[in-house]
């Protein structure tokens, strides 16, 4: 109905007032917008935070591609390998690909 600021704010209520519901943070529920852009990582941002799920760096790093936000996508794979020490992703970079810090980011 053309009223993206009121949906945005009505959406972001339910998602401080039903924090752990992953399904409010679907930014699929967002329109493509430039306006929305800074939502929707903020969004991101605030699951990667409250959930244990991973696929949530999976969906900002996807974001970052389709606008081309190189320098955060690149600053967002050293964080999701930092998170994710002592993981089997961890082992399988070390024990397969000799750790080389070019082909973390690959």
């Amino acid at each position: 109905m053309q009223q993206v600021s009121p949906a945005l704010g009505v959406l972001r209520h339910e998602i401080d007032r039903n924090p752990d519901d992953p399904g409010l943070t679907n930014v699929s529920l967002f329109p493509r917008s430039e306006q929305t852009g800074h939502r929707q990582e903020e969004v991101y941002r605030r699951a990667i935070a409250h959930f244990s799920e991973k696929s949530w760096y999976h969906k900002l790093a996807r974001y970052y591609l389709r606008y081309k936000r190189d320098s955060e996508f690149e600053q967002l794979t050293r964080d999701a390998v930092r998170v994710s020490r002592e993981t089997k992703l961890e082992r399988y970079f070390h024990n397969v690909v000799s750790g080389s810090p070019a082909l973390f980011l690959a």
